[in-house]
């Protein structure tokens, strides 16, 4: 089954508050180890899990999300995907998912200012979630109403076709 592009974007925008908390305890993990500290974080994923992670516990998550490939992160059986493998994929797709949550305040800053903004967001996981689209150039307006009208979060749908 194909979904469609603006469909996973606004599902995107409804998880932001989820994803981003996952991206900033990584953040903060890298940080705590640094000064060679030690806490814990409670990840909440509705319908994927619910576990508190070490600081060195999500360092190594995210080092492994960067020495792996998406063919080795994507060999999992989806239906029965636990909470680290889930949390593998979404930092493995950090990039392209924290550009489409910038672009949200680029483009609000734009429109307030009568600029013009746009951005080409990029299918993160191209080959394993199947969209009607794996690029689509969207305008400062259409990036403010994906965001605007969020659905609710379906964490399924990040990483298949559901």
């Amino acid at each position: 089954m194909t979904t469609n592009i603006l469909t996973y974007i606004s599902n995107l925008y409804a998880g932001k508050v989820i994803i981003n908390r996952i991206y900033n305890y990584v953040n903060d993990a890298r940080y705590i180890m640094s000064i060679g500290g030690c806490k814990k974080y409670l990840i909440n994923i509705p319908n994927i899990g619910k576990q508190y992670y070490t600081s060195s516990q999500l360092v190594r998550l995210d080092n492994k999300a960067f020495c792996s490939s998406l063919d080795e992160l994507f060999s999992i059986d989806i239906d029965d995907i636990t909470l680290d493998e889930y949390i593998l994929i979404l930092l493995k797709g950090k990039n392209e998912i924290l550009k489409l949550y910038q672009a949200y305040y680029n483009a609000e800053d734009k429109e307030t200012y009568g600029g013009l903004y746009c951005l080409t967001f990029t299918n993160p996981y191209i080959n394993y979630v199947e969209l009607n689209k794996n690029k689509i150039l969207l305008r400062g307006s259409e990036i403010i109403s994906l965001n605007n009208n969020v659905i609710s979060f379906n964490a399924r749908l990040v990483i298949t076709n559901e």
